[in-house]
């Protein structure tokens, strides 16, 4: 939230805390790459052209799911800036939406999850390397720091020329060997407040389960989340 003070800097930043219940997780890093910085030329920009078979362990799932660009950005950076946004209700503590969606694009898969044991089906990306003219002097500078050899990449190159590496997603395939058709994935809030979670994850495609305590928030949410999308969200109270 916004603060006026005069003795300190101004906090600008707050924490969110990205938690697993176990070592190994799914993480889907191509939904939520960055747009590359300064003035290198993207390759990441053409789909990538059909494919029959790619051999990355079911024979058929590119035929559920078209070709697919994933920007050639960079990964997702562990701050971001997100603006405030403004909100009628009677609820103090609501974050804006653009704060949910990464954590939901990154945190479920966007094809889905088997409905048998759950899995989420996977993205399947084609990534390149960047390539850059070589320069005399920053491979002189990488020797004289202890490198050896030629580096890969753009470490060590000239930035005249430079083309950064793409990552294009070339369809999706399951995490299981079930062999049914997927689910949108679900998300849980376990303190739904005004419903943003739920909004988000109805735009985004995913269903969505929301706990409450206060019926007056129940209905705040309800009604905030139909009237985003009316056909698309039926809100069921249990």
């Amino acid at each position: 939230m916004p603060e006026s003070c005069k003795d300190r800097p101004t906090k600008a930043h707050e924490y969110v805390f990205l938690l697993s219940k176990s070592p190994h997780y799914f993480w889907d890093q191509g939904a939520v790459r960055e747009e590359q910085t300064g003035t290198a030329h993207s390759k990441g920009k053409k789909l990538h052209p059909p494919i029959e078979d790619a051999g990355v362990g079911h024979k058929d799932w590119h035929k559920y799911t078209p070709n697919v660009h994933v920007p050639g950005g960079r990964n997702i950076r562990s701050v971001w800036t997100i603006p405030t946004a403004p909100f009628s209700g009677a609820h103090f503590s609501t974050f804006p939406p653009a704060l949910v969606e990464p954590c939901i694009k990154a945190g479920t898969s966007e094809r889905g999850v088997c409905p048998e044991c759950g899995k989420p089906w996977e993205r399947v990306i084609e990534k390149t390397i960047g390539v850059s003219k070589e320069c005399p002097k920053t491979q002189a500078a990488h020797k004289a720091r202890g490198g050896i050899g030629t580096p890969v990449g753009t470490v060590g190159k000239s930035g005249s020329g430079r083309t950064d590496g793409s990552a294009i997603t070339l369809g999706w395939r399951p995490g299981c060997t079930c062999g049914k058709e997927p689910v949108p994935a679900t998300v849980l809030d376990p303190f739904f407040g005004a419903g943003t979670v739920g909004l988000v994850a109805s735009r985004l495609g995913r269903s969505w389960i929301g706990i409450e305590l206060s019926h007056k928030y129940v209905e705040m949410a309800r009604r905030r989340i139909e009237a985003d999308a009316p056909l698309l969200n039926e809100v069921e109270e249990r």
